[in-house]
């Protein structure tokens, strides 16, 4: 070797193991083999906690609220000391929260658990005249970000979290509203007083949520409000505004005409919000943004085993170089693991039939060998090896994506992936094809040269590996700082959204 060529190979060599060593960039190579980083997440939210703790500030208190009103959701029954506990905690809140109305919504939902009725009715009708609306989910997730090891400049544990919020509080809400409307007439005083104050409330939630799917709760509620009970179920136009116009005259008729300036401007912010932030397009961004945080999290790792195969196959390749013929026993064992990867990979038959089949013909022995050295066989033969090893590292390194612990949480946490999202079990399948196929190869190209099989398949494997080797050390070392700062500006955006999702497509959201 050249003392250029040295001094490439020793920077080559000093770049991969400082990527690897720097604590900035370890964790994009150590992801792909870690197994509890997922785990611990999830145990750093408290709303997966199976044994809550005593309640020591207005979080934890919050916290114990949602878990209530989730199970209030879920149509689970309540103990009487359960109920009686939670409405502490609510009062409780409320007196060191004041304006708060997510403590007074909370207690009415549990009231109205409870069979209190007009005591519900009453702190519905406080919870109305609230300053603000604040589940108190953030201080949360921040202590969980906070509790974050090396996965803390990583994009991926930010989609998680997200994710992770409890969306309980809105939904208990808007069904207790959903039954004040039931039987409040527009033409009534006292149901055009029940609809104020479901807008209001419907307004505060809009106002304070932290994610868009809250905000459009609350925003739905403002619309509910002037609906007719008949027509709660079915969204139209027309009915909205004859309703606004109902409710106006009922509220002018009955001296509460104050009241309609304030109306209308929540009516008019209402449309507003609705029209400038679209919730299923933020959510198909999100979508978006935390698959590509998956990958990105441990595709380095991912390339740097794919090198490594490459070089286990030029040591192999190297190693049946000894003799004119392979071990049958040896060839089997190699064809039933491959087909083995194959289907525990896809788990079809299908794929791990084609992969036992191709890889069979390596058994095939041309007639009248002619015992030569083969050192190569031409520009096309090495163009063929090199586009199974291209197509086989890319379909290796993706499987390593895919069956990584940030892969794993994401798609297992999103409610759809993105159409351009690959099965990991379909590449894992491509993988053992793509390597399978060598076994077509090397007897044809022993055919037509009339030299022994061993000698072509030892030969495919050596420029296999070596292809593969180079090509994923070069996209190590050329890509990972690129992977690295995209991956940076996701966990930018990413944080942003964990934190107030409506705020971070109203300003700077693309």
């Amino acid at each position: 070797m050249t003392p250029l060529g040295r001094a490439v190979l020793g920077a080559a060599v000093g770049g991969t193991l400082a990527l690897i060593a720097h604590p900035s960039s370890r964790p994009y190579f150590l992801g792909v083999i870690e197994s509890r980083s997922g785990e611990r997440i999830r145990r750093e939210m408290p709303d997966f906690s199976r044994n809550l703790n005593v309640p020591r500030n207005l979080d934890d208190a919050a916290l114990w609220l949602r878990i209530g009103l989730e199970k209030t959701v879920r149509n689970e029954n309540l103990k009487a000391s359960e109920l009686e506990t939670l409405r502490l905690l609510a009062a409780q809140g409320e007196e060191k929260d004041r304006g708060n109305a997510f403590w007074l919504q909370s207690q009415a939902v549990f009231e109205a658990k409870a069979g209190r009725r007009q005591k519900a009715a009453e702190l519905w009708r406080r919870a109305s005249k609230g300053a603000a609306w604040n589940d108190r989910q953030n201080p949360l997730l921040q202590r969980a970000v906070a509790s974050l090891g090396d996965e803390k400049n990583q994009a991926w544990p930010y989609a998680l979290l997200t994710m992770c919020r409890n969306h309980a509080t809105v939904a208990a809400v808007e069904r207790y509203a959903r039954g004040r409307l039931a039987g409040a007439n527009l033409s009534s005083a006292k149901g055009a007083l029940v609809r104020v104050e479901v807008i209001r409330n419907g307004e505060l939630i809009r106002k304070g949520a932290r994610t868009m799917a809250d905000g459009m709760v609350g925003a739905k509620l403002v619309d509910l409000a002037v609906y007719p009970p008949e027509f709660m179920t079915v969204s139209r136009p027309k009915q909205l505004y004859l309703g606004r116009g109902q409710l106006y005259r009922t509220l002018r008729a009955e001296s509460m005409g104050g009241e309609i300036p304030t109306l209308v401007r929540t009516f008019h912010e209402n449309e507003a919000w609705a029209t400038i932030v679209s919730p299923e397009e933020a959510e198909s961004n999100f979508r978006e943004m935390a698959a590509r945080s998956a990958i990105l999290a441990v595709f380095p790792g991912a390339v740097l085993i794919t090198a490594l195969v490459g070089a286990l196959a030029m040591a192999f390749g190297r190693g049946i170089n000894a003799g004119p013929r392979i071990p049958i026993a040896f060839t089997v064992a190699v064809i039933a693991l491959l087909t083995g990867l194959a289907w525990l990979s896809s788990g079809s038959w299908l794929g791990a039939g084609a992969v036992a089949v191709c890889g069979a013909f390596v058994l095939y022995r041309p007639r009248h060998e002619r015992a030569i050295e083969v050192n190569g066989l031409g520009p096309l033969f090495q163009f063929v090896i090199g586009m199974l090893a291209l197509c086989a590292g890319l379909s290796c390194a993706f499987w390593l994506t895919g069956q990584s612990v940030p892969a794993r949480e994401i798609t297992a946490s999103l409610p759809a992936l993105p159409d351009w999202w690959i099965d990991p079990s379909a590449t894992g399948a491509l993988t053992a094809l793509f390597l399978s196929l060598i076994g077509l190869v090397a007897p044809a190209y022993a055919l037509v040269y009339r030299v022994p099989t061993s000698r072509v398949l030892a030969l495919a494997v050596r420029w296999f590996g070596t292809f593969l080797f180079f090509g994923a050390w070069v996209l190590l070392l050329v890509g990972t700082p690129f992977v690295i700062t995209a991956d940076r500006d996701l966990q930018s955006r990413l944080s942003k959204i964990l934190l107030n999702e409506p705020v971070y497509y109203l300003t700077d959201g693309e």
